[in-house]
């Protein structure tokens, strides 16, 4: 059969883009990039089209994406979305392979192609935040745009108080002011985008507010004086210009659990025929954690504090406001602590027909909503720009509260709601920052929202009726969870792609050990409870696994990641490694206190030295070479029992005719299973890496008294199961390790 005129000029842009790419003039696609690009242009001819497709890292998936996106634009005057979940392969897209196709593009097609990052608002500097914050600090402002830089100096060299207080909350002087000097240099740069992403200091969501606004918050391009230098207008401007656009999960989330077209549908963006998500097995549960609802008597007195901070506090109606919230806040606690109480549970579901504030819940909406008035009347006719910045913010914080008071106090199909009882505190503890009770909601079945919101550009005809235009979809990832297609919404087979680094994993090693001896077996064991069987002790795991990580970085002569399944355990580790190391390689840590952007390229550029994190970075991290020639994995990442994921699990026993051990092995093994093979993935980065993958939990093995279920075991390896050569003994694995240094 001939191929469509799409597919032969997609096979053009791609065969172009690998020689440009690899700067090498023979240079074919990867027969797996191939497949895929064909299965992308098929499904974009079908207008609407949708798939879904597991391509390995090494099959160049950003580039069969590009290229067919970029037919789209040239031939047929479309636009692309594609979406990633890391910052590194958004970053990739968009600075390592969008030169590529562009040159592609005009070399095959005959013209480049726009590729631009789409961020969210507040992902960027505002210079008018960034001026009320300096003179917050106590820096006088000019309003001449060209004078920004003197003050950007001076704001570096002022002298402060260890903290200091904006918008009304303490902060650490040095990173506001670091990060506030830093927002007001970027404003003298056009060609500067001044996005979050590429400043290296450290800094919290609350200092980087300091610098930055919402959409909600905006003064607006018409109103804002400092409109011209507005780093997230022209963001947005260079987006709509773009053929193809590259954003994030976290942009996508927001539109599927609220329906807010903040990409698709977008006016201010235009229109878009296609949406390509990369990393897609990640979408599902970032767009829960976005649909995340949480009320609790701390949130009250929040709100009332910023509320106070943009009105007049000596208003008699203020206090009066503010003293109902304090009593508001207690009256909220009160009432989650009680229903937690009742049932002598750490985490309570909330059932279908109980309402957690059935009590507090009116008198807090109406408070809100008179806050929210108070705030709209204190900015409506004041000059003050900073003042009006911070009061939308207020509002906007009080719309999302109203919004989550309804969605906790109400059941919906989908969504689970709970109660999570404050944590336990001294007396010392609770002086320095009490914690609160709380109740909270998250939708668990989001394949309907993700469906509705983002496979289809929604607009108004003529009367005004809503009109569905389905987007043509793709999700591909390296990996993809048993029913992902119903967690997002998709019809249709999954196809799996040649990977190229089959060769690579021949070369390397994959290392579970075993606990059959007697030491090990004490060491592990967890005493019998109930007269039962004494069982695996994960408290005392960290310092048997820890015993094993150093004889293996050892035989490594340093070149590692260590990658916990909790903080607790990855702090023991990092510890461990450094006493072990005795200066001869230098150990990082997520927990060193610095930004772990930079703390990773700092290990992936000193070749010796090992890297320990957590579950944030099993996916993302991308360390080609001898840097990362041995990957431990400490235990299976399995989460540990929440409410959303229990509520999966039970819709699942249901549709499963109650075999709860099923749906209990779709949810969290299947959760786990995904880490796992994305955290033992992290080795093979090039067609010419190899060394050594291991996993210090026994219990994936049938070895010994500990192990897990058959179906768990079975799950576990199948994620491991590229790899032909394995081992269960530490001697072994040394001596692959040493040999493999000495082979240099």
């Amino acid at each position: 059969m001939t191929d469509s005129p799409r597919t032969q000029r997609a096979r053009l842009t791609l065969a172009a883009a690998v020689r440009i790419a690899t700067g090498l003039p023979h240079a074919l696609p990867r027969p797996g990039q191939l497949a895929l690009l064909d299965d992308l242009t098929a499904a974009a001819e079908l207008g609407g089209g949708q798939m879904a497709g597991v391509a390995s890292t090494g099959v160049g998936k950003s580039l069969s994406a590009l290229s067919q996106a970029a037919v789209g634009a040239v031939d047929h005057d479309e636009r692309w979305i594609i979406s990633t979940e890391s910052i590194a392969l958004q970053s990739q897209y968009v600075d390592k392979d969008g030169p590529v196709i562009a040159a592609a593009a005009e070399e095959a097609l005959g013209r480049e192609v726009k590729v631009e990052v789409h961020k969210g608002f507040s992902n960027y500097t505002c210079v008018v935040k960034a001026r009320q914050t300096a003179e917050q600090l106590g820096i006088d402002m000019p309003v001449s745009e060209s004078k920004i830089i003197n003050v950007a100096e001076r704001v570096a060299r002022a002298k402060l108080a260890p903290k200091v207080e904006v918008d009304g909350f303490p902060m650490d002087s040095k990173r506001v002011q670091a990060v506030t000097a830093w927002a007001l240099a970027q404003h003298t740069d056009t060609e500067i985008h001044g996005d979050r992403g590429s400043y290296a200091g450290l800094n919290t969501d609350l200092e980087w507010a300091a610098v930055s606004v919402s959409t909600q918050e905006c003064l607006g391009e018409n109103s804002c004086p400092l409109a011209a230098i507005c780093k997230p207008l022209g963001a947005r401007q260079r987006t709509a210009e773009a053929d193809i656009v590259i954003t994030n999960h976290s942009m996508l989330a927001v539109q599927a659990s609220t329906g807010t077209p903040v990409i698709i549908g977008s006016t201010k963006l235009g229109a878009f025929h296609g949406i390509i998500v990369d990393e897609a097995h990640a979408l599902p549960s970032v767009v829960r954690s976005q649909g995340q609802a949480q009320i609790s008597g701390r949130r009250v007195n929040t709100i009332a504090k910023k509320v106070a901070g943009v009105c007049d506090d000596s208003d008699p109606r203020i206090q009066k406001w503010a003293d109902d919230g304090r009593a508001l806040s207690k009256y909220v606690d009160d009432e989650i602590t009680f229903a937690i109480g009742q049932v002598s549970a750490q985490t309570v579901k909330i059932s279908e027909d109980n309402d957690p504030l059935a009590q507090s819940g009116d008198p807090l909406t109406e408070w809100l909503r008179r806050g929210s008035k108070f705030v709209q009347a204190a900015t409506s006719k004041n000059g003050d720009m900073g003042l009006v910045i911070r009061g939308r913010r207020v509002v906007s914080e009080i719309d999302n509260a109203v919004r989550d008071v309804d969605n906790v106090r109400q059941h919906w199909v989908g969504t689970a709601r709970w109660l999570e009882p404050a944590p336990k505190q001294t007396a010392a503890e609770k002086a320095q920052r009490r914690e609160w009770a709380s109740a909270q909601s998250a939708p668990v079945q989001v394949g309907g929202m993700i469906s509705r919101n983002l496979w289809n550009e929604v607009t108004k005809n003529d009367e005004d009726e809503e009109v569905f235009r389905p987007l043509t979809v793709a999700t591909i990832s390296a990996t993809l969870p048993q029913g992902f297609a119903r967690d997002v919404g998709l019809r249709g087979p999954t196809r799996d792609y040649a990977s190229p680094f089959d060769a690579a994993y021949a070369n390397s090693m994959l290392f579970i050990p075993r606990a059959v001896d007697a030491e090990d077996v004490d060491a592990l064991t967890r005493p019998s409870r109930y007269g039962g069987k004494p069982g695996f002790n994960t408290q005392v795991h960290a310092a048997w696994a820890a015993k094993y990580m150093i004889r293996l970085v050892d035989a490594n002569r340093g070149s590692a990641l260590v990658l916990s399944s909790t903080v607790s355990a990855g702090k023991t580790y990092a510890e461990a490694l450094r006493r072990a190391a005795r200066g001869r390689w230098n150990v990082y840590s997520q927990w060193d206190g610095e930004n772990v952007r930079v703390l990773v390229g700092r290990w992936r550029d000193d070749k010796s030295s090992v890297m320990v994190g957590t579950r944030s970075l099993m996916t993302g991290v991308d360390a080609p070479g001898e840097t990362n020639s041995l990957v431990i994995v400490d235990r299976a990442p399995r989460s540990a029992s929440n409410p959303v994921a229990d509520a999966r699990v039970e819709m699942l026993t249901e549709a499963f005719d109650g075999d709860k051990w099923a749906a209990d092995r779709m949810v969290y093994v299947s959760d786990a299973t995904l880490l796992l093979e994305q955290a033992a993935g992290r080795l093979i980065r090039g067609m010419s890496d190899s060394g050594m993958v291991a996993v210090l939990d026994p219990r994936m093995l049938n070895a010994g008294p500990f192990s897990y279920q058959k179906q768990v075991r079975d799950a576990y390896q199948k994620a491991l199961g590229r790899f032909a050569s394995k081992t269960a003994h530490l001697a072994d694995a040394e001596n692959f390790l040493a040999a493999r240094k000495a082979r240099g």
